[in-house]
């Protein structure tokens, strides 16, 4: 990164608020993200535009991937290009939400169809939310003595409306949705105002409610967040597990000593109280939190040049890999990444935002398609040993992938097996031979052996990771 590749050179000559257009071409034989930087005098000098460059030939995910987002209609086309295959119709996309499918009792408002079905026509499949309550359709309990109505997203429904709602909502959708989510962290008091109790109690009204109108639906119960373990217990207790044939739950930007922790007390919560003891796992919000690629951006509402935190885009990128492997590894189906949404004004320098302004990819989301073409789809084989490092071996079928980085700052090697090549964050292959260097930025390690063999090979070459 912030290599200069290339160089063109104008000579303009301008009077005061004269404005002249030059138009430049760039090309890179290289995958990932680029830009373009402007300078005036070698004095004056700002990012101005990039693009990112990936194979068409390389653009489709498996069917079941484990790589979804949140997809704003205007980047449609984007997530086709790049082969995105799932979307969770939730901020960027409310055509399911209740409020607004049946703003006043009785009368059903399809006008979100039109974007499911440019989803559907880019071969997005989409995970529909049943999330938000009119007002209209409140519980007794729910009624404020103030006057002053609930939020539409914390509004504690009566069931009869709920049940009608999702009866509704499946049979209108049923031939391009057929897996959906209950309600979204409802642990938060801005999206439930009830009690866990009580919020078992719609999941059980809404599953059955959709298991009426299609069978053959696959019903995910929460949202859940990764905090609030006791509300979970509670509601889990009551029976919410009970009424749904997955879990899901939403896991940021954390260290892997949490993604372990959260993985594993859901996974015990499915154990003790799930309909089955083999329910799946999704996560439905991930992301990493970082900044623009663009130096000299300036937003609204957001501090001068000097006053604004160093780019930090590289971190993002990396710690949305290292997050991705780990939740695969440990059995997860998909992740969706929040948020393929175009910044507004205030939010352009820093956000979880995986485009810039302009429409440009950010690196997190093209390291994110890299990671996706080497192992999704792939079987996680095994987990191999590296002190103060990480390295997780995946079973691709005809053959396997390993991928490695050290702990933060340190760095280390391994020793190449026979016929391997490595592949950099951004998908390129940079070596075929000789020793593998290895950072804290993940590297890709494609094998031509059966993930037994690698795993030998590997285990027998650990990766030792020391400060420089």
């Amino acid at each position: 990164f912030e290599n200069i590749l290339e160089v063109q050179t104008a000579k303009l000559s301008l009077r005061g608020y004269e404005k002249r257009s030059v138009v430049t071409e760039w090309k890179s034989n290289q995958l990932g993200v680029f830009k373009v930087s402007l300078s005036i005098n070698n004095s004056w000098k700002r990012d101005v535009g990039g693009f990112a460059v990936w194979p068409s030939s390389a653009n489709v995910f498996p069917e079941h991937s484990f790589f979804g987002a949140h997809i704003e209609s205007n980047l449609i086309k984007l997530a086709e290009r790049l082969g995105i295959n799932w979307v969770r119709t939730h901020d960027t996309t409310q055509s399911t939400w209740w409020y607004r499918v049946e703003p006043k009792q009785g009368e059903f408002h399809w006008e979100g169809d039109r974007t499911l079905q440019e989803f559907t026509a880019a071969g997005i499949n989409i995970l529909g939310t049943v999330f938000t309550a009119p007002t209209w359709a409140q519980s007794i309990r729910n009624r404020p003595l103030t006057g002053k109505a609930p939020s539409v997203k914390s509004v504690l429904p009566r069931n009869e409306p709920l049940a009608n709602y999702v009866r509704n909502l499946a049979r209108h959708h049923k031939q391009r949705i057929r897996n959906w989510e209950i309600w979204n962290e409802p642990e938060v008091p801005e999206f439930w105002a009830g009690t866990p109790q009580e919020f078992a109690q719609l999941v059980q009204v809404a599953y059955a409610s959709m298991k009426r109108e299609d069978p053959e639906s696959f019903v995910l119960v929460g949202g859940f967040t990764n905090a609030n373990f006791d509300w979970h217990e509670a509601a889990a207790r009551a029976g919410a597990l009970k009424y749904a044939d997955g879990v899901s739950f939403h896991i940021y930007d954390e260290p892997k000593e949490e993604i372990v922790r959260a993985v594993e007390h859901f996974r015990q919560l499915i154990m003790k109280y799930g309909r089955t003891a083999d329910m799946p796992l999704w996560v439905t919000e991930a992301g990493t939190w970082d900044t623009s690629f663009y130096r000299g951006v300036d937003p609204v509402n957001f501090p001068t040049p000097e006053l604004q935190p160093e780019l930090n885009y590289l971190d993002g990128a990396v710690r949305s890999v290292q997050s991705a492997v780990m939740l695969m590894a440990r059995g997860v189906e998909k992740q969706f990444y929040y948020l393929q949404k175009i910044p507004q004004p205030d939010d352009v320098f820093e956000g979880w935002q995986s485009v810039e302004i302009n429409g440009a990819p950010r690196p997190k989301l093209m390291a994110r398609r890299a990671l996706a073409r080497e192992i999704d789809g792939s079987r996680f084989h095994s987990e191999i040993d590296a002190k103060d490092g990480s390295a997780y071996l995946f079973d691709a079928g005809t053959h396997s992938v390993a991928v490695y980085w050290c702990d933060n700052g340190l760095a280390g090697w391994i020793d190449r097996p026979a016929g391997s090549e490595t592949v950099d964050l951004m998908g390129n292959i940079t070596e075929t031979s000789g020793r593998i260097g290895i950072t804290d930025i993940p590297k890709y390690l494609r094998i031509p052996l059966a993930a037994n063999q690698s795993q030998k090979a590997l285990m027998n070459n650990p990766l030792i990771c020391r400060g420089s």
